[in-house]
């Protein structure tokens, strides 16, 4: 496939390159936008913030040899619930059936551009949030919940928790340079289809060789 990739700048926009595959690279421009969670008045300038919401949890691992199953339980942080119903031992080992607050991702609606590129808005799914937003003094607490570093809570104690506890944090996606590959459509980057029906779309962080 390398073969059939063009690659080309991304401060000009030439016809020739119509409907084939290319790579191109830049600074991703969001319009600057700002990404706003109300629920914790929680704000970051980035195309993609996300809300991760997890909860301390019973889980259940087995483990089976001639022909024995062997059950353990451990607590763990989660962002999912577990059905504890489905335990083989569920006494001693009950977690809630419900979070108070749910996990969210808040994109942005202004067009991605690199350089004279708009990229098709399916880009902003490939976006990974991986920079953590830290509560400040800004930040709006329900009745029992603070700060603990990174985490809105509402554990008694973050270092020892109990099954229940709500941990809420924030990332965000700090993009700066980036490197893109996809079909030339007009002046938009858009999703390419090979021969044998494989698409074709990325975007990564800085200026590499695709």
């Amino acid at each position: 496939m390398r073969n059939q990739v063009i690659d080309v700048s991304s401060k000009e926009i030439k016809d020739s390159n119509e409907g084939k595959l290319i790579a191109t690279s830049g600074k991703l421009d969001y319009n600057e936008s700002v990404m706003s969670d109300s629920t914790f008045n929680i704000s970051a300038k980035t195309p993609v913030l996300e809300r991760i919401v997890e909860m301390y949890e019973w889980v259940e691992e087995s483990k089976t040899e001639d022909d024995t199953t062997t059950y353990t339980y451990k607590k763990e942080w989660k962002d999912e619930i577990i059905d504890s119903t489905e335990f083989n031992t569920i006494k001693g080992h009950e977690n809630p059936s419900y979070m108070a607050y749910e996990s969210d991702r808040i994109v942005t609606d202004d067009d991605l551009k690199v350089g004279e590129f708009t990229l098709i808005s399916s880009f902003k799914d490939l976006l990974s949030a991986d920079k953590n937003v830290i509560p400040t003094e800004d930040t709006v607490l329900p009745e029992g919940y603070v700060i603990f570093n990174k985490y809105i809570t509402n554990s008694k104690d973050m270092e020892n928790p109990e099954i229940g506890d709500i941990r809420i944090s924030y990332k965000k996606a700090d993009y700066k340079d980036v490197s893109v590959l996809g079909k030339q459509v007009g002046d938009t980057i858009s999703e390419y289809t090979t021969k044998k029906n494989t698409n074709i779309k990325k975007i990564v962080k800085d200026i590499l060789s695709l």
